[in-house]
């Protein structure tokens, strides 16, 4: 269908008279308005790729969707291949008092027993904070309580334990009743 068209054009397009200078902008006007409307028909790509969320753009509405996810089973920071928590990673918690919350992995800091170093917020039932920091840091072997945002060294209303298993083993151990779910990798 093009080549005929294309042919035609081109044999106007060669005219030498005064006559084809008027066919010759039509023509030109055509070509161009044809190569718009290809382009415009192309499928736009984008449309399905991912949008990437920061963690400042989290609510309390995406945590809780991801609630169903969350599980007791801890979650690895380091083994014998390395450190698997990054800086930027999220995770998605529900307390040991049942508010849910998230936290960004800031660094994990393997010369001084594996510290665990987040921000984090957590928030109430009802969507409101509850509290936040902006760096917290668990040291290797104590428990942590997202409530309140504090290091802790004893059994209570602790949310996790950063547990050394062994020399390079590491790993966030939910307590009580309290759930996690890692966002990224």
């Amino acid at each position: 269908m093009f080549i005929p068209l294309f042919s035609a054009l081109e044999q106007i397009w060669v005219m030498k008279t005064n006559a084809c200078v008027p066919i010759n902008r039509l023509c030109t006007t055509i070509l161009l308005l044809l190569i718009i409307l290809i382009n415009g028909c192309q499928k736009d790509d984008t449309k399905d790729e991912p949008k990437v969320v920061s963690y400042a753009d989290l609510s309390w509405a995406n945590i809780k969707a991801k609630e169903a996810q969350m599980s007791v089973a801890p979650l690895v920071i380091s083994n014998s291949g390395g450190i698997y928590f990054k800086a930027g990673d999220i995770i998605f918690y529900k307390t040991s008092l049942g508010n849910i919350g998230k936290m960004e992995v800031i660094s994990v800091d393997q010369a001084d027993n594996y510290k665990l170093t987040f921000k984090a917020v957590t928030y109430k039932a009802d969507g409101t904070m509850l509290s936040s920091c902006t760096t917290l840091s668990i040291r290797g072997t104590w428990l942590c309580d997202l409530d309140t945002m504090t290091e802790v060294d004893e059994d209570g209303t602790q949310d996790f334990w950063v547990e050394r298993l062994n020399p390079t083993d590491t790993n966030l151990e939910p307590k009580i009743n309290a759930i996690f779910v890692r966002c990224t990798n």
